[in-house]
């Protein structure tokens, strides 16, 4: 029902980097570039606690930071998966010295404009997103 992604917006083999990227269980067509990791930074959003109201404020952190990275014309990729795993979420910890938890990892870079940008991933028709408005009314 066209949900998904499409071959054209994934790698057709997987970039040749140390950072842990998703699996989509399919190759796609998408060609990636022998120099496709070497211009990127890397930058962990992290802070002392690890509670609810923190990561929170982590969310408000990424928003701002987004933004500033957008004008400043810098790519930025939130990279979830390396937190979402114990063993990774352990070796960022280990690399902030005990300093705090890491929230997320971001891939900064500068787009390449020598090559054509990937399509964008299609979106779903309003009429087949899932309205949840009369479940949020009952529970008021």
């Amino acid at each position: 029902t066209g949900a998904g992604l499409p071959p054209e917006v994934l790698p057709e083999q997987p970039p040749q980097t140390t950072v842990p990227v998703r699996d989509f269980g399919h190759p796609g067509t998408l060609p990636i570039s022998s120099g496709h990791d070497r211009a990127a930074t890397y930058a962990i959003l992290w802070n002392t606690d690890d509670e609810s109201d923190s990561w929170l404020r982590a969310g408000e952190g990424l928003s701002a930071a987004w933004l500033t990275a957008t004008r400043l014309g810098v790519s930025m990729v939130p990279l979830s998966g390396v937190v979402e795993t114990d063993g990774t979420r352990q070796t960022l910890r280990q690399m902030l010295a005990g300093l705090g938890f890491p929230y997320l990892a971001m891939r900064l870079g500068v787009v390449d404009r020598t090559n054509a940008a990937p399509p964008h991933t299609p979106r779903l028709p309003t009429e087949q997103i899932v309205d949840t408005s009369a479940v949020d009314a009952g529970s008021s």
